[in-house]
């Protein structure tokens, strides 16, 4: 029995309003991707800047150490930029992930029930056709992204953490970027090893 052609016309609807939803859902991932592409490159020029810094202050006719620069209070002014753009890296990703989500379990299944057939599993097989040494390294890098948020404060800590003691005026800087600094660790490693798993649950 052919289906009736006001059923054709309800169903050919609904899957042009699910690709149009689909269509504006992937921008919105390809959106949050240029929020991290963006939260990564401010972070290598922020990083760069600070090697410039510490490097310049050897050049001149009275350079000053390296562990003697890093252990002036003042440093610890140089942490908040890396957080704030971890933080603006942690968001993008759990918005993407959201959408991800959302596209892998309820909207692309609904579109290839009305399709008739297995539509739009690109991301099913990126995650379960792909040889297992080459899914670590791509687990691997995608982790080690964090470490440009991360890895820059440790010294500043270390090197200042004695010296803050001397200013008052600077002690409540140091507990808060720690503080700063251990959630955006706890939140990376959601993001990295857990977040991920929520779009093909």
């Amino acid at each position: 029995m052919n289906p009736a052609p006001g059923s054709i016309d309800q169903h050919q609807a609904q899957l042009t309003v699910h690709l149009a939803e689909y269509s504006a859902l992937r921008s919105e991932i390809t959106n949050f991707q240029s929020i991290e592409h963006q939260s990564l490159s401010f972070a290598i020029a922020a990083i760069t800047g600070l090697i410039a810094l510490i490097v310049t202050a050897q050049l001149g006719k009275d350079p000053i150490a390296i562990h003697a620069y890093m252990e002036r209070p003042e440093i610890l002014l140089a942490g908040p930029p890396f957080l704030l753009l971890g933080f603006l890296f942690a968001y993008a990703q759990i918005r993407i992930i959201q959408v991800a989500s959302y596209l892998h379990q309820d909207l692309c299944p609904k579109i290839a029930k009305l399709s008739g057939g297995q539509t739009m599993g690109w991301e099913s097989h990126r995650r379960k056709k792909m040889w297992r040494g080459a899914h670590l390294c791509a687990e691997l890098f995608s982790g080690s992204r964090w470490l440009l948020f991360v890895w820059p404060i440790v010294p500043l800590f270390r090197d200042a953490a004695w010296k803050q003691t001397l200013y008052p005026t600077t002690q409540w800087i140091l507990p808060a970027e720690q503080a700063a600094f251990v959630a955006l660790c706890v939140l990376g490693f959601y993001c990295w090893l857990w977040l991920p798993r929520r779009v093909v649950s």
